[in-house]
């Protein structure tokens, strides 16, 4: 009996076995998302110097000493305005002296001529007043006594005076009339006692202390 043929397996050409895990079909391994993929940091790399360069060394330091030359100009001017601004102070601190001392002497003038005027018209008036009104020589003869001191002395007045005042005078005083003195002036002496009450050494005593007068009420006022 013939033998019956083998089949392609079951001949030793047939190719080897596989595994059950051979022979299952693979999957293919699924592609990689991007936004999982972390992207590596770009390498910075830094320009190389450029080569140096005579005529750009040589126009930075013009270019610094321009700048340092700026800086001394400006300096000096601002300490040359200084000192110009003080010499202009300086100035205007003279002109303003010396604008306040005429100020001074004219007010002073003004002064003295103001006061000059008054005693003018008193020394003009001041006789008739006090010949209308003889309180003011009875108080001054009281005074002129009271002076005195008790001792004796001759007294002198214009003769309206005389006659009107000398009755109240004590004894040790001696009254004379003299027209050539105006009513409300006396002159007295005595052993260590002069006396000149004219009106015109009463008016001149009253010269400086109105002026002082004056010139301080000009300064008080704006």
């Amino acid at each position: 009996m013939a033998t019956p043929p083998r089949a392609a397996w079951m001949t030793a050409t047939a190719p080897p076995r596989r595994t059950l895990a051979e022979a299952l079909p693979r999957q293919a391994t699924a592609p990689t998302t991007s936004w999982l993929v972390r992207e590596a940091a770009p390498v910075v790399v830094a320009p190389p110097p450029p080569p140096p360069c005579p005529a750009c060394a040589e126009r930075a330091a013009g270019e610094a000493e321009l700048r340092a030359r700026i800086a001394r100009a400006e300096e000096e001017g601002r300490a040359e305005g200084l000192r110009e601004t003080a010499a202009l102070r300086a100035r205007l601190a003279a002109v303003v002296t010396a604008l306040e001392r005429a100020q001074a002497a004219q007010a002073g003038a003004a002064a003295e001529a103001i006061v000059d005027v008054a005693l003018a018209v008193c020394a003009e008036l001041a006789p008739a007043a006090a010949g209308l009104d003889k309180s003011g020589v009875a108080a001054l003869m009281a005074e002129v006594v009271g002076a005195a001191g008790g001792q004796p002395i001759t007294l002198k007045a214009h003769p309206d005076d005389a006659a009107e005042l000398g009755a109240d005078l004590p004894e040790a005083v001696r009254l004379e009339a003299d027209p050539a003195l105006a009513p409300g002036e006396i002159r007295a002496h005595g052993a260590r006692l002069v006396i000149d009450a004219s009106w015109a050494v009463r008016l001149a005593a009253l010269h400086e202390p109105l002026v002082a007068l004056l010139r301080s009420r000009r300064e008080v006022t704006p």
